[in-house]
């Protein structure tokens, strides 16, 4: 290792001869090498110089400098601030953006997957096969569809002698437009959410697209407990309010956290979304069942058993379009970057 290095010369004012009359006196180059022992390897800082000082006769004498400063736990200046801040990152966790994400995607994903479990009987209480309607038996008696009779008396529709009434048969075809009308959210999702994902990624937009999944999320929710919209047209909202959701919640991920803790972030949001969606199912059956039975003025009135369940959706959706608002206005310019793709070598 060579510690410096120390090279001096003199100019002189005519042509360079030995004598000492008009020529300047010029030595050969001096040269200072000192030889450190072999030592393991260590981080070095190099400095470059130069400086000048008079010398006899008005002359110039100009130093050329160079030197290593070699220090055995130093480490360069340039590294340290990545260092730092990753340890930093390291023992604060993950910051507020992250967390709000969360509770977005969270409350989001607990109004769409588990509203699976009650679709079926909403759609048919309130669209297809509402409560109230007179049917005959087997033995050609009237009963009353409600909530307490739901198979016609002395047959099961599973039987073969209730198969052929014509109630089970409207129940059947009333069960099979249900199940085509759950699929639309789904079916939207799978065609569209590639094509927004891509142009989310081209041109930005996440914050403003989870506000408006939110915001839809909310309005279908209100309009299943409060009015008599179609069904249709509601899952298309829920289906659109999913396909925006879903292509841009993983995706804003890698804007909010650093790249070394991606794979802890996505385990983490996995794990929240999970318990999300085991928890809300739970009260949606405790509300369900305390509030079905404050119906029982109008029978026919088939979204009000629903209705606790579908305004406890709304409050739900409601907590997740507070954090995505909150989250695009304290982290919007980190979530508006777009993913350029890499330039051809």
């Amino acid at each position: 290792d060579v510690a410096g290095r120390d090279v001096a010369g003199r100019e002189g004012d005519g042509s360079g001869g030995s004598g000492g009359g008009g020529g300047g006196y010029a030595p050969p180059p001096e040269r200072i090498v000192a030889e450190l022992p072999p030592s393991p390897p260590r981080q070095v800082r190099i400095r470059l110089g130069q400086e000048s000082d008079a010398s006899r006769g008005g002359q110039q004498r100009t130093r050329q400098w160079l030197s290593e400063e070699v220090s055995a736990g130093e480490v360069p200046p340039a590294a340290a601030p990545a260092g730092a801040a990753a340890d930093s990152l390291q023992r604060q966790g993950f910051g507020m953006g992250f967390y709000l994400l969360s509770v977005s995607c969270v409350t989001l994903y607990a109004s769409v997957l588990p509203f699976n479990n009650v679709a079926s009987s909403l759609l048919l209480d309130r669209d297809y096969f509402p409560h109230g309607t007179e049917w005959a038996t087997v033995e050609n008696r009237t009963f009353v569809y409600s909530s307490s009779t739901t198979e016609p008396p002395g047959a099961r529709c599973d039987s073969k002698r209730g198969a052929v009434l014509p109630f089970c048969i409207k129940l059947g075809e009333a069960e099979a437009r249900a199940a085509l009308v759950m699929s639309e959210p789904y079916v939207l999702a799978a065609l569209f959410s590639p094509i927004l994902g891509s142009l989310v990624d081209r041109y930005g937009g996440r914050g403003p697209l989870m506000i408006a999944a939110s915001a839809a999320l909310i309005a279908a929710h209100v309009a299943f407990a409060l009015t008599s919209t179609p069904a249709y047209q509601i899952l298309l909202g829920i289906g659109c309010a999913y396909c925006c959701f879903a292509a841009v919640i993983w995706p804003s991920v890698p804007q909010l956290v650093p790249e070394s803790q991606l794979g802890t972030a996505y385990g983490l949001l996995t794990s929240m979304q999970n318990m999300g969606l085991f928890a809300a199912p739970l009260i949606v059956d405790y509300v369900f069942e305390a509030t079905k039975h404050s119906c029982r003025a109008d029978p026919r009135d088939g979204s009000c058993p629903h209705r606790g369940v579908e305004l406890f959706f709304a409050v739900q959706s409601s907590l997740g379009l507070i954090a995505s608002v909150m989250l695009y206005l304290r982290f919007g310019s980190q979530l508006a970057r777009k993913v350029h793709p890499p330039s051809s070598p």
